[in-house]
């Protein structure tokens, strides 16, 4: 089983972080049910070739996922460098099994504004604009609004269209009043949560996109509002997910002190390990010298045996 979305479920972190007392990034995490299925033409398949792995409508050439055919040798090394930052992040989430709509913090860094330079943020956005699997499957670099120091930050991102639709759908009312609909880009929907001047419209919407559960961004934002208004941090607890990178502060949220792990959490936590311990099977073929990379390792995982691309495919492989 994938992740359901809850009413109340999905975005930033150590943003959010910070505006609540130093907590790193603990906004809320998706349900366990899959997304709903891209509209698209299904490819004809010959009855005799039929995989075990059902082929989704809106699955793509094998070679046109995330295809470096326009990139530079340096671009196409530089990209295959970020995915495996981002599958070993909780950005796996994200590209595998349904948990996270939209993941990022894999990459970030930060640009002078006097006078602007913008190398790394141009080569960054170069590469994660061929970050495509048909329609399913966006990247982009989300750039802050806020100065710090004379700087301003960045953070590369990955969304899951299917589920990042599917809450936005869900939480239609929250998302209406900032004008978003499941039509707006992803790049769009983060810039106008990131933009909006509200605390609790940020933190509720990053909460949303992220996947956290509907009472993980409740409580966050209460938590924040109560601070706001009365100089007092609210005590809280964790539920942090491992990922290959690092056991804590990658998928985190925040829960009341002392509140006793949900059905949700529990979901969340089983996912989670299964996710990870089939990308740790296929990271250990896959990367390393002389092997075929992170790349190739996205596209093996998405394949249904028969050349064909979607990140469905590995969600009908972690369920068999």
């Amino acid at each position: 089983m994938s992740p359901r979305s809850c009413r109340c479920s999905h975005l930033l972190l150590a943003a959010l972080a910070a505006l609540l007392a130093g907590a790193a990034s603990f906004l809320p995490a998706q349900s366990i049910e899959p997304c709903p299925s891209a509209a698209g033409v299904q490819p004809e398949v010959d009855a005799q070739d039929l995989p075990a792995i059902r082929r989704h409508p809106a699955a793509v050439r094998r070679e046109e996922c995330f295809s470096t055919a326009g990139l530079s040798p340096e671009d196409a090394a530089r990209s295959e460098q970020l995915l495996l930052a981002a599958l070993d992040s909780e950005a796996l989430y994200t590209l595998v099994g349904d948990l996270k709509p939209v993941s990022e913090g894999f990459h970030q860094s930060r640009f002078p504004i006097n006078p602007p330079n913008l190398d790394e943020l141009q080569w960054i956005k170069r590469v994660l604009a061929t970050w495509r699997c048909g329609t399913e499957i966006e990247a982009g670099a989300l750039v802050f609004a806020k100065l710090q120091q004379g700087e301003r930050y960045f953070s590369a991102w990955v969304a899951r269209r299917t589920c990042l639709d599917l809450a936005i759908e869900q939480q239609h009312e929250f998302f209406g009043v900032l004008g978003l609909s499941p039509l707006e880009r992803t790049e769009v929907v983060l810039l106008t949560i990131e933009r909006s001047e509200n605390p609790g419209e940020r933190w509720r919407g990053f909460g949303l996109v992220f996947g956290y559960p509907c009472e993980a961004v409740d409580f966050f934002v209460r938590a924040g509002n109560h601070q706001a208004e009365t100089g007092a941090f609210v005590q809280r607890d964790f539920r942090n997910y491992p990922t290959f990178s690092r056991e804590t502060g990658g998928f985190v949220y925040a829960v009341p002190k002392l509140a006793p792990e949900s059905n949700q959490d529990a979901q969340i936590r089983t996912r989670t390990a299964q996710i990870l311990e089939a990308y740790r099977l296929r990271r250990e073929r896959f990367v390393g010298a002389d092997k075929p990379g992170a790349l190739e390792l996205l596209r093996e995982w998405w394949d249904d045996g028969t050349g064909w691309c979607h990140p469905d495919h590995a969600t009908q492989q972690l369920g068999k």
